[in-house]
C-alpha cells in the first residue's frame, strides 16, 4: 500500500477529525508488519510517518486503532505497545480458500 499525497492528507484528516472511541482501518496490505523490504515504512516512508502520527493522535485522545489487513503469505496479529503504543492492534489475514 503506498498511499498518494491526496490519499494520505485525507486518510489523516479522517482520523484527526474522528470523535469516535475506535477508527477501523482496512487495508489490503499490512501497515504495520515489521522486518521485511515490502513493509510499509520501508515502501513509503513519509506515508507511513503520517498516518502513524495520526494514529497516535487517535490514542492520546483516548481512542483505540484496529487495521484489518491482508497477506497472501501469513495471518497475523501485531500488537506491540512499546513500539506502537497501546492504542494500535493490526489483524492480518492470508487467503482463505
Amino acid at each position: 500500500m503506498v498511499l498518494g499525497a491526496s490519499q494520505t492528507a485525507e486518510a489523516v484528516k479522517v482520523l484527526d477529525n474522528s470523535d469516535t472511541s475506535l477508527v477501523v482501518i482496512a487495508s489490503g496490505q499490512q501497515l504495520f508488519s515489521e522486518g521485511a523490504s515490502r513493509d510499509f515504512a520501508v515502501q513509503a516512508p513519509t506515508e507511513y510517518a503520517a498516518l502513524k502520527a495520526a494514529i497516535d493522535r487517535v490514542g492520546v485522545r483516548g481512542g483505540s486503532v484496529l487495521v484489518l489487513s491482508g497477506d497472501i503469505h501469513r495471518t497475523q496479529v501485531i500488537y506491540n505497545p512499546q513500539k506502537f503504543g497501546a492504542h494500535l492492534v493490526e489483524f492480518t489475514s492470508s487467503g482463505v480458500l
